[in-house]
């Protein structure tokens, strides 16, 4: 069993995105650790759908495509199975339009 609610196996951030640009979102968690993501919550306060694409590493294998319409908030929770991330590597993000799109992901360190 994973401990959920531990400060210490927890990873959280939000942040505001507009380009289409692959970009960090989270950092690398260091040697031997990997960040497994729990939830998902997109925001788009713009008048035009956007699609964020997430990567577990930069360039890496794509591991959930979220649209988010416009003007939508997308919530998605990942309890029973959690998204994988890579041992030592960001999680990065992309958009499919250079709109203003709220992103916040939660998740576990776990260590290998």
């Amino acid at each position: 069993m994973i401990p959920r609610y531990l400060s210490e196996n927890t990873a959280a951030a939000s942040a505001s995105k507009a380009t289409t640009a692959e970009a960090t979102f989270f950092n690398a968690a260091g040697p031997g650790v990997a960040i497994d993501i729990t939830a998902i919550v997109v925001s788009n306060d713009q008048g035009t759908a956007n699609t964020v694409t997430f990567r577990s590493a930069t360039g890496g294998t794509i591991k959930c495509v979220v649209t988010a319409g416009a003007n939508a908030t997308v919530p998605i929770t990942f309890d029973s199975a959690p998204l994988p991330g890579e041992i030592n590597s960001p999680w990065t993000l992309s958009l499919s339009a250079a709109t203003n799109v709220n992103v916040t992901m939660v998740g576990l360190r776990r260590t290998i």
